[in-house]
């Protein structure tokens, strides 16, 4: 399994809202991260709002 893999399995069911088909599909995906970083999946469980509420700067200037 790879590793992207190992993170979702150990997230047990923190799932974040992410449904489990759609977390199995980013977790078998064979892509790496930076393509990953774009999918649904990462979007669901990890949205802009969460990393402003935790005040980390955007990278892109649209946000």
């Amino acid at each position: 399994m790879n590793s992207g893999g190992c993170v979702w399995k150990a997230a047990g069911d923190y799932t974040r809202g992410v449904g489990r088909d759609l977390a199995a599909k980013a977790a078998g995906s064979a892509h790496g991260p930076w393509k990953l970083a774009n999918s649904l999946a990462l979007a669901i469980a990890l949205p802009n709002a969460y990393f402003d509420s935790l005040g980390i700067p955007g990278l892109a200037g649209g946000r």
